[in-house]
């Protein structure tokens, strides 16, 4: 896999936004957020190297941010890298912001104190991209553990492995998915709400395509509490597993990234008919079958590429948050990450 497609990933854990109090006591100037249109950097995360791809299951007033970059190998391999993120939006003055909290309550240190371990059990000397992290929150502790399932890379090609540290369990080790993995590449896996099918692209057409497959779980018995016991039982699993081509989203060229919130999927794709490399599209998920994806426009897409689009709903936000990474200029150098709101209704 060349260089071009290297991954940066994000991502937001389960919350929600904390809006700032309005003097006076009852109503506020604007009482839904909106996040701005225009696409923005994320400057204080990114570096003059690749920080890339993203992947985000939740977002709140403050989240862990876990993305892929070459940064701490001056431009080698790609490793995660953590930061914690908080997002505002005054209901007064409607100012939303997006930065690197470094001062956070003791709740926030502990409910998240893990993941630096869990980080440095993943990192090698290989690559690491599209990390998708599903939170375990424990009501008892008050501290999450994570069941992590990303995209490793060694002698160019790709492979979805996880690793899990919770309450009840905890892994020494990596281990690849190997109901999906084959000796070609898939990487980017992404799951449905109720997690009964991983989403991933692979090249065993010859092309990327975007795939599907049932995990096993099943999800009229999952609950808060059996969630990391019928995650981690799935991804152990050695039983081969159908795999289905999503046929209305693929096409004759590369298309990758998937990342699923709620009906919507957003990817990237370097078809005919774009702003030129890869762009994002978006498909929306009716009446059983996937639409006809859509470009997200000129607004978004650029003559470069846009790589690994994230998609979040936001409580008491009118639009979505989308993220994703770009190596188009104004940046700091390789591609970097940007966000913007959107609505797809």
């Amino acid at each position: 896999m060349s260089i071009k497609n290297l991954s940066f990933y994000l991502l937001l854990l389960t919350s929600f936004i904390v809006f700032t109090a309005c003097p006076g006591g009852y109503g506020y100037k604007y009482n839904h957020g909106k996040i701005p249109e225009e696409v923005t950097n994320f400057e204080e995360i990114n570096s003059e190297f690749d920080d890339y791809n993203i992947s985000a299951p939740f977002i709140r007033d403050e989240f862990p941010l876990i993305f892929s970059s070459n940064r701490n190998s001056q431009g080698a391999q790609f490793d995660y890298i953590y930061k914690l993120i908080a997002v505002n939006f005054d209901k007064e003055t409607a100012e939303f912001s997006v930065y690197n909290e470094k001062k956070t309550s003791l709740d926030i240190v502990t409910r998240y104190s893990n993941i630096t371990s869990l980080l440095q059990k993943i990192n090698s000397p290989q690559n690491e991209y599209g990390p998708y992290l599903i939170e375990i929150y424990s009501k008892f502790s008050r501290k999450s553990g994570f069941v992590l399932v990303y995209t490793y890379e060694e002698n160019d090609n790709m492979d979805i492995r996880f690793y899990y540290d919770t309450e009840s369990f905890k892994s020494d080790t990596t281990f690849d998915v190997k109901w999906v993995n084959t000796g070609h590449n898939e990487g980017y896996p992404c799951f449905n709400r109720n997690y009964s099918k991983m989403f991933y692209c692979s090249d065993e057409s010859g092309n990327f395509d975007i795939y599907e497959m049932p995990t096993g779980i099943d999800s009229t018995i999952l609950q808060w509490n059996n969630l990391d016991t019928l995650l981690i039982n799935s991804l152990n699993d050695t039983i081969s597993k159908q795999k289905n081509l999503l046929s209305e989203i693929s096409s004759s060229a590369d298309d990758k990234c998937p990342f699923i919130d709620f009906d919507v999927m957003v990817f990237t794709s370097d078809r005919e008919g774009g702003y030129g490399g890869y762009d994002l599209y978006y498909s929306k998920f009716i009446d059983g079958k996937w639409s006809k994806p859509v470009n997200m426009g000129e607004k978004i897409n650029s003559p470069y590429d846009e790589y690994r689009p994230v998609l979040r709903k936001n409580r008491g936000f009118e639009n979505d948050l989308l993220m994703f990474s770009s190596n188009r200029p104004g940046g700091k150098g390789g591609f970097d990450l940007y966000y913007t709101g959107v609505d797809f209704d």
